[in-house]
């Protein structure tokens, strides 16, 4: 993996590797989501409702699932 990050509340997992970055709920291990792409690193908002990525050059942000969703 290139960037882990751990949601502030622990409960999603997100990691990026090569081309794609997976997001995974912590509790059931369940993969909810991946997002094609080139990231370098990954870091969470302070609240877990973000996600912000780069690769060097360019930001972008995404939104997450609410808890239980």
């Amino acid at each position: 993996f290139n960037d882990i990050a751990l949601s502030p509340d622990g409960q999603l997992l997100v990691a990026t590797q090569y081309h794609q970055m997976k997001i995974w709920e912590v509790a059931s291990g369940r993969l909810i989501r991946t997002i094609e792409g080139y990231f370098r690193s990954i870091t969470f908002s302070p609240d877990g409702k973000l996600l912000a990525s780069s690769n060097g050059i360019r930001i972008r942000i995404f939104g997450l699932p609410a808890s239980g969703d």
